[in-house]
């Protein structure tokens, strides 16, 4: 297939480990290619739009198995379907699967299902990072499930970001040392019921959590000021405060 779309992700940097030549990317969305064959049992045809998650995205073109293909919903753009592949799951399994965040009804209209949850009433969440690929799909989907969202970012035009495309209730700047304070003051003292940590600001977030709140680590892309040594090497972690 014809790749029309990229994304590019931090994680990507590390693929620069494998052996070479070896074409960078992980994330893609295009058109089926006319000269591409179609295996018996295909559900797609030359020019459908696709998208999906495959390494050497970054090419022109892309040779992926057809059941690992997503057809894009005519109301998404190339351009969106390019980010969904790989930052939604990963988000999603942050603040449902480990975050045990839990609403009345989540429509996941990219997969065409709708998944119902038990109802846990005035949740707060907060997500680090919320302007980055996985902080405003974490955003989202919080919001989706009726939470209140404390969004973290680094700069004015990254907070903006937060509230305007990820719907964030609230935003604060990470740079302030006070911060966990300021997340205690919104939050009523109750502090977050989920902590969604991207980029390694976990110690700070044990000061603003909630009882028996569920901190989730998914990774670390922050600069090294803000991580623990001994955390360095986690890639997907929960805590719970008891």
């Amino acid at each position: 297939m014809a790749v029309a779309l990229l994304k590019a992700r931090s994680s990507d940097i590390s693929t620069v480990k494998q052996q070479h030549p070896f074409i960078l990317g992980a994330e893609f969305s295009g058109k089926i290619n006319k000269s591409s064959p179609l295996p018996q049992g295909c559900v797609f045809k030359h020019g459908d739009r696709v998208f999906g998650s495959a390494f050497g995205s970054y090419g022109e073109r892309i040779a992926v198995p057809w059941k690992s293909l997503h057809a894009v919903p005519d109301n998404i753009t190339l351009e969106q379907a390019a980010g969904v592949s790989l930052t939604y799951p990963t988000s999603y399994e942050g603040i449902v699967g480990r975050g045990e965040l839990k609403a009345g009804a989540l429509w996941i209209g990219t997969f065409a299902r709708c998944i119902v949850l038990t109802v846990r009433a005035g949740e707060w969440v907060l997500v680090h990072a919320g302007a980055g690929g996985v902080g405003i799909p974490a955003i989202q989907i919080s919001k989706a499930l009726g939470a209140k969202v404390i969004a973290t970012a680094g700069s004015p035009e990254k907070r903006e970001v937060c509230k305007r495309l990820g719907g964030a209730d609230h935003v604060v700047d990470y740079n302030n040392k006070d911060w966990p304070k300021e997340v205690l003051k919104l939050t009523g003292g109750k502090g977050a019921d989920v902590i969604f940590d991207p980029v390694g600001l976990i110690r700070e977030s044990l000061k603003c959590i909630a009882w028996k709140g569920r901190a989730v680590v998914v990774g670390f892309v922050s600069p090294s000021r803000f991580i623990e040594p001994h955390l360095s090497d986690s890639r997907f972690e929960d805590w719970r405060c008891d």
